[in-house]
């Protein structure tokens, strides 16, 4: 159940960005749609990064392995 939650969420993000991206390169304003998507993809990537880097001086769960 949780997987399926987990798709649909970011389906539903990715979604609703594509259509970000789209109205703005419509209403004439690709920079500024370039910018938000190449803005968007690196800070996501640099804050999935610090949440691995975070999770991993958090250590092990109890009970579990690393």
């Amino acid at each position: 159940m949780t997987v399926g939650t987990g798709f649909c969420g970011a389906f539903t993000t990715y979604s609703a960005f594509a259509l970000e991206l789209s109205l703005l390169g419509k209403g004439g304003f690709v920079g500024l749609a370039v910018a938000y998507a190449l803005v968007s993809v690196v800070a996501g990537v640099l804050v999935a990064w610090l949440g691995v880097l975070v999770a991993r001086r958090a250590g092990p769960l109890r009970g579990g392995t690393a």
